[in-house]
């Protein structure tokens, strides 16, 4: 009597359903991996680019004010005012009368009678309101922008702005740059490690195949070329899940504090979209590709 029994055997339907849907889940896992450090590493990189909008719209709202002698011509303010406006440095310029000067003192402290005690004298000299573009706002730059205007031009008569304020702001803003930066390297070190381990464990799972693959004489670049197209596939799949996760994220962030709507740009958003999609695709590409490397040069004896 035979002592074997054809049910005791899986079905070949069976076993080949069990095959695919361990691919399955294997490929979705990745994805999902991949999905959440891409995720992580967005809301990082958001933070970054958003901090340095904030410091460059408060660097850039630093008003300078360069006052005109008594008695300058009003020509001659309003040229300065031109030249100014197409300096490098300068973001804007904007003459200030001295009614409108008055005007504005007299709003701020709430009292229209201030030139009644000098027999309705306007002590208030004519300015130019200048703002310093974020690359020129520090200190040492600003100091030598007042040097040059008052060794230029003999209507000058002061130039004032808060010296402390340019000082503080660079030195937090580098501060600040610093230990995000390090928290980015660190996120991004630990992302790459996570999503290289998840990638090797997909190609280990597949180890048998490749060593078959190489038994009836198929090339290294045979093998390797279906795994590199499945790894860009699961960079872009990971990437676009990142982003919508990301979107979501930034639009509550903005639902919860409106003022961040206003710092966002355009182009600022597409950089960092761009940045994730081409991570999530390198880093999955690069870790397929040295993961293959290692199964196609291993020994038999070590697949086990």
């Amino acid at each position: 009597m035979c002592p074997f029994r054809f049910d005791n055997f899986t079905p070949m339907s069976k076993m080949q359903k069990y095959i695919r849907r361990s691919e399955r889940t294997s490929y979705l896992s990745t994805v999902i991996g991949i999905s959440l450090v891409l995720f992580m590493l967005g809301i990082v990189g958001w933070l970054i680019l958003t901090s340095k909008k904030v410091t460059q719209i408060v660097k850039e709202s630093i008003q300078v004010d360069v006052f005109f002698k008594e008695g300058t011509r009003e020509a001659d303010m309003l040229q300065l005012e031109k030249t100014l406006s197409a300096e490098q440095y300068v973001k804007s310029a904007r003459y200030v009368s001295k009614k409108e000067a008055l005007e504005i003192a007299e709003k701020q402290l709430g009292d229209d009678s201030i030139t009644e005690a000098i027999d309705y004298y306007n002590p208030i000299l004519a300015s130019i309101e200048v703002f310093i573009k974020e690359d020129y706002a520090v200190l040492d730059s600003v100091l030598k922008i007042e040097a040059g205007l008052l060794a230029k031009y003999n209507t000058i008569e002061q130039v004032y702005y808060d010296r402390s304020m340019f000082a503080q702001i660079n030195k937090g803003a580098q501060s600040f740059a610093w230990i995000i930066l390090a928290l980015a390297g660190l996120l991004l070190f630990v992302a790459v490690a996570l999503i290289n381990n998840t990638i090797r464990l997909a190609v280990f799972s597949k180890r048998f195949l490749i060593r078959s693959m190489q038994l009836v004489g198929a090339t290294e670049r045979f093998i390797r070329w279906p795994f590199m197209l499945r790894a860009f596939f699961q960079g872009v799949i990971s990437a676009v899940l990142s982003l919508g996760l990301l979107l979501s994220a930034m639009n509550l962030a903005i639902n919860w504090i409106p003022e961040l709507k206003e710092i966002q740009d355009m182009r600022m958003i597409l950089t960092l979209f761009s940045g994730i999609t081409a991570l999530g695709i390198l880093i999955s590409w690069i870790s397929t590709y040295f993961a293959l490397r290692k199964y196609l040069r291993i020994h038999s004896d070590y697949l086990y």
